[in-house]
């Protein structure tokens, strides 16, 4: 499961954290955890956008709290014309400024994305092969669905 958590942010980019998140993860797979759809808990606090010279955005803070990659820690920082994607691929854009889950076999390649709109982050599953459950109900491919404080997601359900 991954817990997600929404905030401005003014500071320096996370990429480094990212990559060493996702490196972590990877190293722990590889040290032959088992295969489970992997859940997402989603905290969302978008704030409202600042005139100021700083660079601002959304962060999401993922979480996962169950499956092949429980105790991995994620920051996204999805710009408007940027999303995070969230899949199986181990190509540059999942684990630079994604989450690249290699070794999860319930996952899909490109399972899903995370995007800004209107200073709010979304969700949306992007036609998976095994789907997302929100509170154990299945969420539509292709339907942006607005991350908020305490949201829990199965991802490979």
């Amino acid at each position: 499961e991954v817990a997600d958590e929404v905030m401005e942010d003014a500071s320096a980019p996370a990429t480094k954290k990212n990559a060493d998140a996702n490196a972590n993860a990877n190293e722990n797979i590889a040290n032959g955890a088992d295969e489970e759809a992997t859940a997402a808990a989603a905290t969302a606090e978008a704030k409202k956008p600042t005139r100021s010279k700083a660079a601002t955005g959304v962060t999401v803070r993922a979480e996962v709290i169950e499956g092949l990659y429980a105790g991995q820690t994620f920051d996204l920082k999805p710009k408007s014309r940027s999303p995070c994607f969230i899949g199986r691929s181990a190509g540059k854009k999942f684990r630079d400024r994604g989450i690249s889950m290699p070794n999860d076999g319930e996952v899909s390649t490109t399972h899903a994305k995370v995007e800004v709109k209107g200073g709010k982050a979304y969700y949306t599953d992007v036609g998976s092969t095994n789907g997302t459950l929100l509170n154990g109900q299945e969420v539509e491919p292709d339907v942006a669905l607005l991350i908020t404080d305490g949201m829990q997601l199965l991802i490979g359900a």
